[in-house]
């Protein structure tokens, strides 16, 4: 087998996150430690406790992530049964990711993180918009929308954030060109159309300031070559390079997501099990619709194997 390792990002939180860890191995205290320690905000707590609202605002639900993840993979290394031959992770996941392959130390992943939710935040605020998720509509036909949206909404915006798998797009942009475009999806055929629960508009040039403002901070961050590749989500290619991987971060945040090209390339590659690591199981839901004919584990599929001898390279 073949295995890459994938990363969820903002959207996946839920109360009560990495307590069950937490509680049981002494590398995933280090970790809730750790980001508590290196941001001074008490992510820890927030995450096993609550409220839902606090956690998932954007100021603090990408560190809570972030932290999460990044505990249940240092369990998953300490039992030392599980080799990756890529990893991937979808929008804030991609720091999980970096720091699995060794390009950024977890310390840093951690400042870096804490800087980028608080950018998006202040975006958000100076220029509101939303996301909504479009179910069972062709790309062709939401970029359609999208362009009729801006062509006729002076001022407006509206983008494709995510491509997530067939069948499902997240759109993204101001909120007047949101509501329309999610009628005009829902007209030209779209089975469903969902706003999202955030804060702003993601993955769209409303987040330009605040790229430019995590080029900033990632100019004095360390971001090594990789140890193997990891798959980025602004043209769901390899990188290895530290400097080629630094540029994707900042890309990503005014970018699409590219999940669908990125896991299809993964198989193209000869992966053939996904393991997600993170709270929830919303990557390997969108594996399974990409490939059904794919190995999708999660953390607890992972932790099963236990002391076994089971090697996945």
């Amino acid at each position: 087998m073949k295995a890459a390792f994938v990363f969820p990002g903002q959207g996946s939180q839920f109360v009560g996150m990495g307590r069950d860890f937490f509680d049981s191995f002494e590398a995933a205290r280090d970790v809730f430690q750790r980001v508590d320690a290196v941001t001074g905000e008490n992510i820890s707590a927030l995450c096993f406790n609550g409220p839902i609202e606090e956690l998932s605002s954007t100021r603090y639900c990408q560190l809570a992530i972030l932290a999460t993840s990044l505990a249940y993979l240092r369990v998953i290394e300490s039992q030392g049964n599980i080799l990756p031959s890529l990893a991937a992770g979808h929008s804030l996941g991609e720091y999980s990711a970096l720091v699995c392959a060794g390009a950024i130390d977890m310390d840093d992943a951690f400042r870096v993180v804490q800087r980028r939710a608080m950018f998006m935040y202040q975006a958000s605020i100076e220029y509101p918009g939303g996301m909504a998720a479009v179910l069972g509509l062709e790309k062709e036909a939401v970029d359609m929308v999208c362009q009729r949206v801006m062509a006729e909404i002076d001022g407006g915006i509206l983008e494709i954030a995510n491509l997530n798998c067939h069948g499902q797009i997240v759109i993204t942009g101001t909120n007047n060109s949101l509501d329309s475009g999610m009628e005009l999806c829902k007209e030209a055929g779209a089975k469903r159309v969902v706003r999202l629960a955030v804060s702003g508009g993601f993955h769209s040039s409303l987040m330009n300031k605040a790229s430019e403002q995590l080029q900033q901070v990632l100019n004095d961050v360390q971001v090594r070559d990789a140890f193997y590749p990891v798959v980025v989500n602004v043209d769901a290619s390899a990188r290895k390079s530290g400097n080629e991987l630094k540029d994707c971060l900042v890309k990503q945040v005014n970018h699409s997501v590219l999940w669908d090209a990125s896991i299809k390339y993964m198989i193209e590659q000869g992966i053939d099990t996904f393991i997600e690591i993170g709270p929830g199981k919303v990557l390997s839901g969108l594996i399974k619709r990409i490939d059904p004919g794919v190995r999708v584990m999660s953390v607890d599929d992972v932790m099963k194997l236990g002391g076994s001898d089971e090697k996945l390279s």
